[in-house]
């Protein structure tokens, strides 16, 4: 959800909101009854943030924190947060990794280990 001229006092109040109004819904299925939970991330312009893309990416990395932090929460990204700025690095090497998986561009590399001491070698030496 994008509020446009919306100060983030208001938008961290109008997601407690929204979070409280889903947690009131459940919903019926196969004869059982399930409820409904959400998890939100704010995030508004300004300090350090300036475009919508890095908007974006910081409600995403605060949406992360608030699941990994129990779920059915609201997470106020703010830029000196260490819990979210380790949150945002992690994302940024799984998108490395993914990348780097679809490109094939892994190299594997492959060590022996061996004992320091002769006398642990095993009968017939070591094969890779």
């Amino acid at each position: 959800m994008l509020l446009c001229h919306c100060p983030e006092a208001t938008a961290e109040r109008i997601a407690h909101e929204l979070r409280e109004v889903v947690s009131k819904i459940e919903f019926s299925w196969a004869q059982r009854v399930f409820p409904c939970s959400i998890s939100i991330g704010v995030a508004s312009f300004g300090a350090g943030i300036g475009n919508i893309e890095q908007v974006l990416s910081a409600a995403d990395s605060a949406c992360f924190l608030a699941k990994e932090k129990g779920r059915n929460r609201v997470q106020v990204y703010r830029t000196e947060d260490q819990e979210l700025a380790t949150r945002r690095r992690e994302m940024d090497w799984a998108v490395r990794l993914r990348e780097a998986l679809r490109q094939d561009s892994f190299i594997l590399y492959v060590q022996a280990m061996v004992p320091l001491q002769a006398r642990h070698r095993p009968a017939g030496g070591w094969r890779c």
